[in-house]
């Protein structure tokens, strides 16, 4: 028998507001990125945003359970 444990709304109300704002600033990020800097850079700034992206998704679900 499968245990059903009850939903923390506050918890997933906060994860999905941070996730949302936070994506929301690195695609500002790499928008300005790409409109001032170099191609290089730009293409530095959004290879280092994904890295980070990566951390914050692997980290998410340790979060929920």
């Amino acid at each position: 028998e499968v245990e059903v444990k009850p939903v923390n709304i506050s918890l997933a109300v906060s994860i999905l507001l941070g996730d949302a704002l936070h994506n929301f600033c690195d695609g500002v990020f790499i928008g300005v990125a790409f409109s001032l800097c170099d191609t290089a850079t730009a293409l530095t700034i959004m290879a280092v945003t994904l890295y980070h992206e990566i951390a914050q998704a692997l980290a998410d679900p340790f979060l929920v359970t």
